[in-house]
């Protein structure tokens, strides 16, 4: 098999079947002229499918159905963990078809080498300066294209990063970083059945999300615990913390994203899970069930030897 050959879904996904639980999704789709359909069929899946789950619902029906299906390639776009509104929904959608696979799954590579050969990475780029410390025998979580089948089903979070995560908070650190990143956008997941936080942060932390689309952001993080979190100038550190669930402010993700191609299209004022890929770093809090997963993008850092 050559290196670049990719199966059919990841080389022309405009081709691909569009499958959601959201009649009025499906139906814009239609008006567009996208062949697109719902998720919860009995039918095995189409051969090659672009997968929207506005519910947890959905994304279970999804499951159950790929599971009777011997032969598919589907992508999963996870939209009820993040926003699953229709016009984030059409965005995500805009995003994963201007997305190149071939160089992502490259760039992951290039990458996974710059991992293994070096302990220590120094992260620069638009005023951000940082040290991160790779823990001895720490394996980074990505999708390699040897992984990647003839058949699969994969999640968009699989494709456009490469990342180290430890979610629990007696977990031990698989990183350790010191610094402080300029901060582009925040994207905040949440499981199926997170605990309920405290009355109106919900409401604060979209409030912030808009925020900081808007405005100048910088992280400052000391022995992997963020110390201060200023947008505009104003503090927001404390609302983070309330925010985080049990791991508090206490870092529990460091990826590094490849989806270069999409960057001129970004708007971080949407929610929505293919932001997270864009090239460059972010940085997650929390665990997404005893509070939110709070995910902090820096497109215009690069990543280099320490």
């Amino acid at each position: 098999m050559q290196q670049d050959y990719l199966p059919g879904l990841l080389s022309y996904p405009e081709k691909a079947i569009i499958l959601a639980d959201n009649q009025m999704f499906i139906r814009a789709l239609a008006e567009l002229g996208l062949d697109a359909a719902a998720v919860d069929s009995t039918e095995p899946l189409p051969a090659q499918s672009l997968v929207f789950s506005f519910t947890s619902q959905g994304a279970r029906q999804f499951y159950e159905r790929a599971a009777r299906t011997r032969g598919k390639q589907s992508i999963l776009c996870p939209l009820h963990a993040f926003d699953p509104g229709l016009e984030n929904a059409l965005y995500s959608l805009m995003l994963l078809l201007r997305s190149d696979f071939t160089e992502c799954l490259k760039r992951q590579r290039d990458h996974l080498r710059l991992l293994s050969r070096h302990q220590r990475l120094q992260l620069a780029g638009e005023g951000s300066r940082a040290d991160v410390w790779l823990k001895n025998r720490s394996t980074p979580y990505v999708t390699t294209r040897d992984e990647i089948s003839e058949q699969f089903v994969l999640s968009v979070s699989e494709l456009f990063e490469v990342h180290y995560a430890h979610m629990r908070p007696d977990s031990p650190d698989l990183f350790q970083l010191n610094g402080i990143l300029r901060i582009s956008g925040l994207l905040t997941s949440q499981g199926s059945c997170r605990t309920p936080l405290a009355t109106g942060v919900d409401e604060q932390l979209l409030e912030l999300t808009q925020s900081v689309a808007r405005h100048q952001a910088w992280l400052l993080v000391e022995h992997n615990q963020v110390r201060s979190f200023k947008v505009a100038g104003q503090e927001y550190v404390g609302l983070l913390g309330r925010a985080a669930g049990d791991r508090g402010l206490h870092l529990s993700e460091f990826a590094i994203g490849v989806n270069e191609t999409i960057g001129s299209n970004i708007n971080y004022s949407h929610n929505s899970p293919m932001n997270e890929g864009v090239s460059g770093v972010h940085v997650g809090l929390g665990d997404g069930a005893s509070g939110y997963h709070i995910d902090f993008l820096s497109p215009g850092v690069e990543v280099l030897p320490g």
